[in-house]
């Protein structure tokens, strides 16, 4: 059974030109964070608007390498 049509998803330009445009906003790191979670961890809208800083972050508050 079928639960709807598949996901669209961005290529390697898509997601640089996307990436690159986010980082000329206001709270650049956090918007690279919520395309970054949302292409590499497949999460959804609702699941990133429901992150919280210390969920992303390492003991000392930082983002570790992974996010960069």
């Amino acid at each position: 059974m079928s639960l709807g049509k598949q996901a669209k998803t961005l290529n390697k330009k898509q997601i640089d030109q996307l990436l690159w445009y986010v980082g000329t906003l206001q709270h650049a790191q956090r918007n690279e964070i919520v395309v970054l979670r949302s292409v590499r961890a497949g999460l959804r809208a609702k699941e990133i608007a429901e992150l919280q800083w210390a969920m992303l972050t390492d003991a000392e508050e930082t983002l570790p390498q992974a996010f960069n």
